[in-house]
């Protein structure tokens, strides 16, 4: 071969080189092109959609907060199913704040959180649904975490923190003014309320439904006695209330067996109380007040029966005591009270440690059921007798010096009865 048919070849040979050369650039320039735009779109379709569930979640704060402010920016994300996004935000004490949460196309139900400093769960949203929305009013500032969970479903999910105007929208806990009318709801619990008490503060109202509550905090006085008294509307079928001291410990509680709960609480310190009304069984609207007890109940204030009267029912309990408890004499003077099922009365009786005590309790016509209850000095119950008969004896050993606590109580039937303390 000749070198000009040698040259040929080379010639043809780079020209097919360089034509695969340039093939090869536009396919890598095609393809790269390609992913870019792919890459593009995915980050316009998530942008759309985090648009889309932030959109949503300024609507519903428009509708159901107006005057509340937010606190952050909203946070969230493409979530799939029981993934979570969290925000780490500072709260203010005595101000109320609600987290709103929302989910895009493909989002089924979301669920909202709030822990404190402590990491401990103090409220939530549990609903079945996309648009959940829950209200928390810290006692104490500090920092808190908020959480939005995907529990069904997948696709974009946004959330919000508010703070509320300090006047509150309607549900949310906060004070009754003491020179508004009071509603059918506080109503009940000035009725409940006993003779001789005073009531510390306003009334306190809040609204939810199962495990959601409404905190509030309260100056309490050390070695005065308290009843902090609850009352639900309809829908509430249980409501629990809780006391923490000043260093947040719980001191006193009583869980969500009635609509209208009544605790007692006799502080050895005095400062800042927490407390806690919560909604047990139910949906709907509570209120929850403190009543502050005489320093020295005198007789009669809380339904004493002078020896003097003639009274039969209080003859009846003198008479029972002297086979019931031998060689006891009586504490003060026979207790009396009167109602319905469910109604009850309380009293304060300075009770010495190391001493033990026999309560006798005794109903007249039209009470079938009598339950008697004893708390100590720190709020702990020490004693019950859950009668079936219209009368009742319980007995205490007091292993602490101070006031206690005696509940008197109609489980059924309707009418008076008497109650009498004896001692040895």
């Amino acid at each position: 071969m000749g070198r000009a048919e040698a040259g040929t070849d080379l010639n043809v040979a780079s020209s097919r080189s360089a034509h695969l050369m340039e093939k090869s650039l536009f396919m890598n320039r095609t393809a790269t092109s390609t992913l870019a735009m792919t890459a593009l779109l995915s980050l316009a379709s998530t942008a759309f959609a985090q648009n889309v569930a932030t959109m949503r979640l300024q609507q519903v704060a428009q509708q159901k907060l107006p005057g509340a402010s937010a606190t952050a920016v909203a946070f969230g994300g493409l979530l799939t199913r029981k993934q979570s996004s969290s925000q780490n935000v500072t709260l203010v004490g005595g101000r109320c704040y609600t987290l709103l949460g929302t989910g895009g196309d493909g989002v089924k139900d979301v669920d909202l959180y709030v822990y404190d400093g402590t990491n401990k769960k103090v409220a939530s949203d549990l609903g079945f649904d996309a648009l959940p929305a829950l209200t928390y009013c810290p006692t104490w500032p500090g920092p808190h975490r908020v959480e939005i969970v995907l529990k069904d479903g997948g696709g974009e999910v946004a959330a919000q923190l508010f703070v509320q105007p300090k006047v509150v929208t309607p549900g949310a806990p906060a004070a009754t003014p003491k020179n508004s009318q009071p509603d059918g709801i506080t109503a009940m619990i000035e009725q409940s309320a006993l003779a001789g008490t005073t009531r510390v503060g306003d009334f306190f109202r809040g609204a939810g439904k199962e495990d959601e509550h409404g905190d509030f905090t309260v100056s309490l006085e050390a070695a005065h006695c308290y009843s902090v008294y609850g009352a639900s509307g309809s829908g509430v079928a249980a409501l629990s209330l809780y006391v923490w001291d000043p260093a947040n410990k719980r001191v006193a509680d009583e869980k969500g067996g009635t609509t209208a709960p009544v605790l007692r609480y006799c502080p050895q310190v005095g400062g800042p109380f927490h407390v806690q009304g919560k909604v047990a069984r139910g949906v709907g609207e509570y209120r929850v007040a403190v009543y502050e007890h005489p320093a020295q109940e005198e007789p009669g204030a809380v339904g004493m029966v002078s020896p003097s009267s003639g009274d039969p029912l209080t003859a009846m309990v003198k008479q029972l005591s002297s086979q019931v408890a031998p060689g006891y004499t009586s504490i003060g003077d026979v207790y009396r009270g009167a109602g319905g099922k469910g109604t009850h009365t309380d009293w304060t009786v300075p009770l010495d440690a190391g001493r033990c005590y026999t309560f006798i309790g005794l109903s007249g016509a039209g009470v079938d059921q009598l339950s008697l209850y004893a708390w100590d000095p720190s709020g702990k119950r020490v004693a019950d007798r859950r009668s079936t008969s219209s009368q009742s004896v319980m007995g205490v050993c007091a292993s602490s010096p101070g006031p206690y606590h005696l509940q008197a109580k109609i489980e059924k039937g309707t009418g008076e009865y008497r109650m009498g303390v004896y001692g040895k």
